[in-house]
């Protein structure tokens, strides 16, 4: 038998996560199994233990897909030099997100903090990626201290930390709402931030 390649597992393991999104959706995270996952993905127990050792495994793929999918939405709409204004950055950011959105997201996510609130070691992961996302956007206001584009006496990792906190908010509203609109959420930041990002 020829190796299996690496783009082959690459393949099989994304098909086992879309496998765990699909069921943590339908079930939700404790009412699932592993024994639903091999039954959704079409696997075998020992294929699929050969790409995750259990269903915390599984979870933290879900999370770290999700963070690397922010962080390049991020880096998409700030790559404007010299910046755009921030308000308008964000304005695109939460677009983006809207339009990235897979129908189980949203509520998955709800599940995966709900289950945080007992797991230490996903709550860990969970915190981890935060500062990560948190990180990215004290670089931005960083950046746009530098520029001129916001005052200089901004609080900075105040403002980072409030623009860190709208993705979990407008996936959580997501969840439970219809009708959020992105472009409208981006307007009322911009009018809580205006005061702090401005010289008077």
């Amino acid at each position: 038998m020829p190796p299996v390649s690496d783009r082959y597992r690459e393949a099989r393991r994304r098909e086992v996560l879309q496998a765990a999104r699909r069921c943590f959706a339908r079930e939700g995270f404790a009412g699932t199994s592993m024994s639903d996952v091999f039954a959704e993905s079409g696997m075998s127990a020992g294929a699929v233990y050969g790409y995750f050792t259990g269903k915390d495994e599984l979870v933290s793929a879900i999370i770290d897909q999700v963070v690397e999918e922010i962080s390049n939405i991020l880096v998409q709409v700030t790559r404007e030099r010299p910046p755009e204004p921030l308000p308008l950055v964000l304005g695109k950011f939460l677009q983006a997100l809207q339009s990235s959105l897979t129908a189980d997201l949203p509520g998955l996510a709800v599940q995966v903090w709900a289950e945080a609130q007992r797991n230490e070691t996903l709550r860990a992961r969970l915190a981890d990626d935060h500062r990560r996302i948190r990180h990215d956007f004290d670089r931005l206001l960083e950046h746009y201290a530098t520029q001129g584009a916001i005052s200089p006496a901004a609080p900075i990792r105040e403002i980072a930390a409030i623009l860190a906190a709208v993705g979990p908010a407008f996936l959580a509203q997501s969840a439970i709402l219809d009708d959020i609109d992105a472009a409208g959420l981006a307007a009322g930041i911009e009018g809580l931030l205006a005061a702090r990002l401005g010289d008077g």
